[in-house]
């Protein structure tokens, strides 16, 4: 039987792309479809290597733009895993029969997670979850030419809203109780407060690499750490894809939102703040608490933690 051709939508950003990877594998391996992704030209390396893809599609400037290279493709069907104004006008303008991330599911508070909400959209081409988590795929180049011989944890100080970021004194306590390498990760944001943590940390077995790696590096760096600690963030995503320990920080977000390390084998640790106020914005965008809710998070817990799993 002749393939169908599927064109799977997700414009951004690093942790929704990374989750949108069960979906991929299953309609592969279903061996019924072609499979194409739409997604914005920054993110590109999240895919690029991806076996479960045939043809990657990138968002570059305009939707008039990829619109009539979408069109030539002629697509049997799309999956909308974005369902925003964008992906909605250009869904429309495609004409195509199309199934949609139901937001309204957002709303409840039944802790469903987001990869089953995902896999919702996919209820009526009969396709169930497997239950082998998420994929991320590196370059065969990194992985041969990574080399670092010591036990590390990796630890991801940034994350897309402030509010969602443990700040630099709090780290700078919890490091100081700890005397382990750690290699820290994050964008260009992240530079200035990594370099304030080192100049006040009496801990010198740290290394600073935000804003210096590619998305590829950085993963290639969290595939080998033996401990990944993280804010509410896409690297976190990253990391539950390779199936190591993750201890993961919660502020205003919150774990029952749907966005925890998904199926990584119970090698995961949520340290939620002692504190939360109830206007504060869901997905941290906004904290109403003077002090940031996260900062909350204690510092004795967050220590034991990592030697619970650290020093196995």
């Amino acid at each position: 039987m002749e393939e169908l051709k599927i064109l799977v939508i997700r414009f951004s950003s690093i942790g929704d792309i990374v989750l949108t990877s069960p979906v991929l594998r299953l309609l592969n391996s279903s061996k019924k479809y072609e499979v194409h992704f739409l997604t914005k030209n920054e993110y590109y390396s999240l895919v690029s290597e991806n076996p479960n893809i045939h043809k990657i599609h990138l968002l570059k400037d305009s939707l008039k733009n990829i619109f009539f290279d979408l069109k030539k493709e002629n697509f049997d069907f799309i999956i909308d895993l974005h369902n925003n104004i964008r992906s909605n006008i250009l869904t429309f303008m495609l004409f195509k029969k199309t199934f949609k991330l139901k937001k309204s599911l957002f709303n409840t508070t039944n802790n469903i997670h987001i990869v089953e909400r995902y896999l919702l959209a996919l209820k009526k081409l009969q396709i169930k979850n497997d239950n082998l988590g998420l994929d991320f795929f590196l370059s065969k180049e990194l992985e041969k030419n990574f080399n670092y011989n010591e036990n590390f944890i990796a630890w991801c100080i940034g994350s897309k809203h402030d509010n969602k970021k443990l700040s630099a004194n709090k780290i700078i306590e919890v490091i100081n109780a700890i005397n382990y390498p750690i290699i820290f990760i994050g964008g260009s944001d992240d530079i200035e407060i990594a370099d304030y943590i080192l100049n006040q940390s009496s801990n010198e077995k740290i290394k600073n690499f935000c804003g210096s790696l590619s998305i590829q590096e950085t993963a290639t760096i969290i595939k080998n750490c033996n401990l990944l600690i993280t804010n509410d963030t896409g690297f976190m995503h990253i990391g539950a894809s390779f199936k190591i320990p993750i201890i993961s920080l919660w502020g205003c977000t919150k774990p029952d939102l749907g966005y925890t390390p998904y199926q990584t084998n119970n090698h995961s640790i949520y340290i939620v703040s002692e504190k939360y106020v109830n206007s504060c914005h869901r997905y941290g965008k906004k904290c109403r608490s003077i002090t940031k809710c996260i900062d909350y998070i204690s510092t004795q817990k967050l220590k034991q933690a990592i030697e619970l799993i650290f020093c196995k």
